[in-house]
């Protein structure tokens, strides 16, 4: 008697593992869906991750912020300047590129030694800082030559807050008004 009743205990969790198997699934489809449509609505609604910060010692994202908000008029002025410094620009970003990899060195390095790796990033920071600098003279430059009017409007630009992306938003500011 002992076979029949095993058999008869071993048939009756096969139907509810063959139920219970769709049901998980589509249990976790249903939360992955949901989960993507919250964090697609999150996205689309709140222009997704805020902007990481431009680094310990400011830098050029700050900078092409600032060239960003340059009215369309002195645009020009600005690329013709930037042109001009192009090659000095690709010699320091070599620069940057050598100074990085003897950061990673320095990181990797056996046995590890924090003062090289000191070194290294301070280096590396130097050397983007020189490169900043440049940019901003180039971006003092075209500043100094705009108008009073043209300046308010730029500082109106880069006091409100960034453009949503993702959303409705145009992401680009508006042009400054054409006197």
């Amino acid at each position: 008697m002992s076979g029949p009743q095993a058999s008869e205990g071993a048939a009756s969790p096969a139907p509810r593992s063959r139920l219970l198997k769709p049901l998980l699934v589509g249990s976790l489809i249903l939360n992955l869906f949901l989960i993507g449509a919250v964090g697609g609505w999150a996205f689309r609604h709140h222009g997704g991750p805020p902007p990481g910060p431009p680094g310990p010692r400011g830098g050029e994202p700050e900078v092409m912020n600032w060239l960003w908000r340059l009215p369309e008029t002195r645009k020009a002025e600005a690329k013709a300047l930037f042109d001009a410094s192009r090659e000095t620009r690709r010699e320091r970003r070599a620069q940057i590129r050598l100074a990085r990899e003897a950061a990673l060195a320095a990181l990797e390095a056996r046995p590890f030694s924090p003062g090289a790796l000191d070194a290294a990033l301070n280096l590396l920071g130097e050397q983007g800082d020189l490169l900043t600098e440049a940019a901003h003279r180039d971006l003092l430059t075209v500043i100094g030559q705009m108008t009073d009017a043209e300046r308010a409007t730029m500082a109106k630009q880069l006091r409100a807050p960034p453009p949503r992306h993702g959303g409705k938003d145009d992401p680009r500011p508006p042009p400054p008004p054409q006197d």
